[in-house]
């Protein structure tokens, strides 16, 4: 795995967490997975999907002991087809979802990094209400984590803390309105060496590539 040198970045983003609980009428009809990577030689660090779309086969307990495993296996991954009428252009930044479903997010194991080990790997840019909510942090042994923080006074029965190597999140998409864009941050710890990290934020889009939906 490869280290990636970098300087500490701020951000002007708004950092808003997801709404904890899906609606009790919430049923996703399917899983999207995007796995993302690097490429310093790009602009913004070349930050991309180099595998997104919909889970082929699977339940989300199979997809994840498959990607948490000692050994890890692939999935089968379906892209999404853009919709003329969609938000414009989608880029191999963002995660295209067009029903209520699971979006699953993976940082690239090629590189030394992790979501945020203090705090939630996501946050919004702007209040979506419960869009989209109950996010997870899938740490690399398949123990679920919610990433709050210390100081939260409410934690979750059962939940464990986000461990180093935490490479997974999951969160529901509840609803979108018509072509709905919606923008979010990604809270990611890049390694300097073995003691010392530097959090970016890197701000992919998760857009509604169809019609309005809802649960």
């Amino acid at each position: 795995m490869k280290l990636l040198n970098m300087v500490e970045t701020k951000s002007l983003n708004h950092m808003i967490r997801l709404q904890r609980n899906a609606p009790a009428d919430f049923k996703p009809q399917e899983i999207v997975y995007a796995r993302f990577t690097m490429n310093p030689n790009r602009p913004r660090l070349g930050f991309q999907a180099e595998e997104c779309g919909v889970v082929q086969n699977e339940t989300l307990g199979t997809l994840l002991a498959k990607r948490c495993g000692a050994v890890v296996q692939p999935v089968t991954v379906v892209p999404k087809i853009p919709d003329p009428l969609g938000p414009g252009t989608i880029t191999d930044r963002d995660v295209p979802v067009d029903k209520p479903c699971t979006v699953v997010l993976e940082l690239s194991a090629d590189w030394e990094w992790q979501f945020r080990t203090q705090d939630v790997g996501v946050t919004s840019k702007d209040d979506y209400s419960d869009d989209n909510c109950d996010l997870w942090h899938v740490n690399s042994d398949g123990s679920l984590a919610r990433g709050t923080p210390a100081n939260d006074a409410n934690p979750d029965t059962g939940a464990t803390r986000v461990q180093n190597k935490c490479r997974i999140v999951m969160f529901s998409v509840v609803r979108r309105g018509d072509h709905e864009p919606q923008k979010f941050n990604l809270h990611i710890e890049v390694l300097q060496s073995a003691t010392d990290s530097v959090e970016i934020i890197i701000d992919p889009d998760v857009p509604n590539n169809g019609g309005t939906f809802q649960p």
